[in-house]
């Protein structure tokens, strides 16, 4: 597809620099003006053709041109429409939402996060972590995929599919064995 657009815009670009030229010529007069009536004619008896022929040309333009990627919006974040406007969250925005709420536990040390939309725009959230010995990660992993899965319908509105959460390491507490 993106041969097809860059196509139809070296087409529509040599279009214009045509017409460019042909009314640059006319204007320095190196075009006779007769000329041009006479071609005017010319189009006068096949008028019909020539306006479907410019409609055609100015559908293609801007469905070519003005048409939007949605898979732009999908590499940076995910844009939002409504009558009002739009409104792009970046995914930078949602990883810093999602990683203030697995900082907010004390049970968890580290954590890198990664997310992804699915084709439905579908939030997917990839957590790896490391936690406490003393940790009960059956208890901690549902509630971190709980509260994320609140923390951003709340603020964004957007449905999280999954929160996938990777336990990377079980981190033991150093426990003091010095006798006073």
């Amino acid at each position: 597809m993106k041969a097809f657009k860059k196509l139809s815009l070296v087409l529509f670009s040599i279009f214009l620099f045509a017409i460019s030229i042909f009314v640059f010529l006319v204007t320095i007069q190196v075009i006779d003006s007769d000329e041009v009536v006479s071609i005017a004619e010319s189009l006068n008896e096949y008028a019909v053709i020539v306006v479907i022929g410019c409609i055609l040309m100015c559908i293609w333009t801007a469905f070519v041109t003005f048409k939007r990627s949605t898979k732009t919006s999908a590499d940076n974040g995910i844009l939002l429409e409504n009558e009002h406007g739009t409104l792009l969250i970046t995914k930078d925005s949602i990883t810093n939402l999602i990683e203030s709420v697995v900082n907010k536990n004390a049970e968890i040390k580290a954590n890198n996060v990664k997310i992804e939309f699915n084709e439905d725009n579908e939030l997917i959230v990839n957590i790896v972590v490391e936690v406490k010995d003393s940790t009960i990660i059956k208890d901690i992993s549902a509630k971190l995929q709980e509260s994320i899965k609140f923390v951003i319908k709340k603020s964004t509105d957007l449905d999280v599919r999954e929160v996938n959460i990777k336990i990377k390491d079980v981190d033991a507490e150093k426990k003091d064995t010095s006798n006073n």
